[in-house]
């Protein structure tokens, strides 16, 4: 694997363990103060907007979270 994809895919895996983890204890949250507690709380880099968006898709489709059916600017933890 070449040393750039290893980084994104490093990087990848800390977005998913910060939105898993903050989403474990809230429980339900709107997705802009998820968003920004991400970039808080990750001290090695700053997550791009993009990538928490792409991360926080793919969390969705493993149904780790889903979106309220009411207002899809909620989350709710599922696992």
């Amino acid at each position: 694997m070449v040393k750039k994809e290893k980084i994104v895919q490093d990087r990848s895996h800390a977005v998913d363990a910060a939105l898993v983890r903050i989403m474990k204890s809230r429980k339900r949250m709107q997705v802009n103060d998820l968003r920004i507690e991400v970039v808080t709380l990750m001290q090695n880099f700053k997550p791009d907007i993009v990538l928490i968006n792409k991360r926080l898709e793919n969390l969705i489709e493993r149904e780790y979270m889903e979106r309220d059916k009411n207002d899809d600017k909620w989350l709710i933890y599922k696992a």
